[in-house]
């Protein structure tokens, strides 16, 4: 028998876009405040890198800031999609689309903020992908 008999005619509820919303809010809300982080990082390193003491492993900066740099690109595309997922979802249920909107809308403010600190970190390794 299926759960979903037992609570009668009516009654089951599609929430596949409550959880594509809240996959898509929750991370990049996480994202957008974990962004600090880098940038910190990014002017410690420079000034590590000016005063001549970070120049030993330059090398291996270069190549995990190239590898992050795709892995956080990776991850806020597949944060967007999950939005317009739930925004379709959502849509075709007739649920509200505030959420997954929200998501796509910060997810894009990540992707931007993600952006300039790739670029600041690429210029200031002196590398480029």
């Amino acid at each position: 028998m299926d759960e979903w008999d037992a609570m009668g005619h009516g009654m089951k509820v599609d929430l596949r876009a409550a959880d594509w919303e809240n996959v898509s809010l929750r991370v990049t809300v996480g994202f957008l405040v974990t962004a600090p982080i880098p940038l910190i990082f990014n002017h410690f390193f420079l000034g590590n890198r000016h005063s001549g003491g970070g120049t030993g492993g330059i090398q291996q900066v270069r190549v995990v800031a190239s590898i992050m740099t795709l892995a956080f690109f990776g991850l806020v595309a597949f944060i967007i999609s999950a939005g317009f997922r739930g925004l379709s979802h959502a849509s075709a249920t007739e649920q509200s689309i505030a959420l997954p909107l929200g998501g796509i809308l910060i997810g894009i403010v990540d992707f931007l903020m993600f952006l300039a600190l790739s670029i600041n970190m690429m210029a200031i390794v002196g590398t480029s992908l």
